[in-house]
């Protein structure tokens, strides 16, 4: 494992850096940090079509400090607003492909 992101498989997610799969019903569009129960590892879980672990601490720097201002200046509802944006963004793209 010991990626920097995880996504959900076989309707499962499971820890990028232990494989420990998580619950079923955490995740949501949540931008406050999480933890893994088994590792200890501070991640953020959310869903973006599919339920999403991004290890913070091993992530690029650029989306580390991304999701580090994310949570410092933007609330839940706003956070769901930009991730909807880039997703309608990117299917857009996708289809003029």
């Amino acid at each position: 494992m010991n990626k920097w992101f995880s996504i959900e498989s076989e309707d499962k997610l499971s820890c990028c850096n232990c494989g420990d799969v998580f619950p079923k019903n955490i995740g949501g569009l949540d931008h406050h940090p999480s933890i893994c129960t088994k590792c200890g590892i501070e991640c953020v879980l959310f869903e973006w079509s599919k339920l999403v672990q991004i290890h913070t601490q091993a992530a690029p720097s650029p989306i580390r400090r991304f999701i580090l201002w994310a949570q410092h200046e933007l609330d839940e509802l706003e956070f769901i607003e930009l991730l909807s944006s880039f997703e309608e963004l990117g299917e857009e793209i996708s289809n003029k492909s």
